[in-house]
């Protein structure tokens, strides 16, 4: 998927960036990821980026493939959505002239394995970061230790 997804390893640690295409969002995204955790062995794995969908987007556009694929992370099988660990909704992150949903596109997941290691989760808005791009990053932190 060129100029769409990277990938490094740092040290046992896998480390995926991604930005999904729009239109249409779905299977893409969901193909991505796939690709993604067969590559790592879905472990240790973080896989972030501006997803182009959100929890609300199943709501506002049902039967785009949404709501299945919010089904599948917060199923927590194989991924864990780090920023829900410590928020129970989601936050807006994309800001766009005439918007009228409050759509968090930008997602952090973590290959379960990881979960217990998220120390933090949180949307960073600041006057400086709305200077930068019509999103928001979304921050998380780790206490990764050494793998066995």
């Amino acid at each position: 998927h060129p100029n769409r997804a990277v990938l490094t390893c740092l040290g046992s640690l896998y480390i995926a960036s991604l930005h999904a295409h729009s239109d249409p969002v779905f299977p893409h995204l969901r193909e991505v990821i796939d690709e993604i955790l067969n590559i790592t062995g879905g472990e240790r794995t973080i896989v972030g980026g501006d997803f182009n969908t959100a929890r609300l987007a199943r709501e506002v556009w049902p039967g785009w493939g949404h709501g299945q694929f919010w089904d599948w992370i917060d199923s927590g099988e194989e991924l864990v959505d780090s920023y829900r660990l410590f928020h129970e909704s989601e936050r807006q992150t994309f800001f766009c002239d005439g918007g009228v949903h409050a759509f968090q596109d930008d997602h952090i997941l973590v290959t379960p394995d990881l979960a217990p290691e998220v120390v933090s989760s949180m949307a960073l808005d600041t006057p400086e970061t709305h200077r930068v791009s019509d999103h928001i990053p979304v921050v998380t932190v780790l206490s990764v230790g050494a793998a066995e």
